[in-house]
């Protein structure tokens, strides 16, 4: 599977990799500090969310708006529970709290 990384930059030089982590459940989200010019991580991956409406989460996307972390995901692939949901945290390490609404979108009836 293609982990989906994404990089949110925020301001001090922080650059935050996401991607998908593959775990005994199915997929999830991890995340690491990164250097941008290298791509290295600069430590270990931080596993922050499984699925909402199924076990296998994809595409993570995380970022940071009034000092709130939101993590946007697409879960269930093409399978019966594809959906988007999203989730908050205080940090970008989570813990990362669903959201009310979930799945704002979806492809059946959650």
């Amino acid at each position: 599977m293609n982990p989906h990384p994404s990089v949110c930059r925020r301001g001090g030089g922080f650059h935050l990799l996401t991607k998908s982590l593959e775990t005994p459940r199915g997929f999830g989200s991890a995340t690491a500090e990164v250097n941008p010019d290298t791509g290295r991580l600069l430590g270990p991956l931080h596993p922050i969310a499984s699925g909402f409406a199924s076990d296998d989460s994809e595409i993570p996307r995380v970022c940071d708006i009034d000092d709130i972390w939101y993590l946007l995901l697409a879960e269930g692939g093409s399978m019966a529970l594809h959906a988007a949901t999203v989730r908050h945290s205080l940090s970008p390490w989570g813990l990362f709290e669903p959201g009310h609404d979930n799945p704002f979108l979806a492809e059946h009836n959650a």
